[in-house]
């Protein structure tokens, strides 16, 4: 959306790449949906930017499956604390690094505490770039891989939390089924 822009991602690149020109070469960032950004993308990142625009969401899946690693992009304040999306979800299932882009709320947390990626600051590029050389050394190494124990993923299929709700739903009322 307008309010969750790519302006620090995109400056944590260019950071990044001063860097590791190298980087320009190799990274490819395919945005998949809409697009909104009130800003150019920057000329200097133009190459490496593809708009993917709206895809069925099997297409999209497809899409993500071919990702080395995910962006999660949010600003929270706009969700409050306790923001999750579907989409974190799917990156899980994917079983690959995850990049959080956003201040602290219940999606940073998951990330950090599964060991699912990286969390920068929404407005810190700083971080971002850090987050962006810790990525790409690891993929130049062969060792970016997702490291999420498939047991925690399984906490959130939606048979297993419909059988929790509803097991809590008959605690709550009395009823045994």
């Amino acid at each position: 959306s307008g309010y969750q822009t790519p302006y620090f991602l995109f400056r944590g690149i260019k950071a990044a790449i001063k860097e590791q020109p190298e980087i320009k070469e190799i990274m490819r960032l395919h945005f998949i949906g809409k697009f909104k950004y009130n800003s150019p993308i920057p000329p200097e990142l133009e190459e490496m930017v593809i708009l993917e625009g709206q895809r069925d969401h099997k297409k999209a899946l497809k899409g993500m499956a071919d990702a080395d690693a995910f962006i999660f992009l949010s600003v929270p304040e706009l969700g409050g604390r306790t923001m999750m999306t579907g989409k974190i979800f799917e990156y899980l299932a994917l079983n690959k690094p995850i990049l959080a882009i956003s201040n602290s709320c219940a999606a940073t947390d998951l990330i950090q505490n599964i060991n699912a990626g990286f969390v920068a600051n929404y407005d810190d590029a700083e971080q971002v770039k850090n987050c962006i050389m810790e990525l790409y050394q690891k993929w130049k190494s062969g060792r970016l891989t997702g490291k999420v124990n498939p047991e925690e993923i399984k906490k959130f299929e939606r048979k297993r939390l419909t059988e929790f709700l509803s097991k809590e739903l008959e605690e709550i009322t009395g009823n045994d089924g």
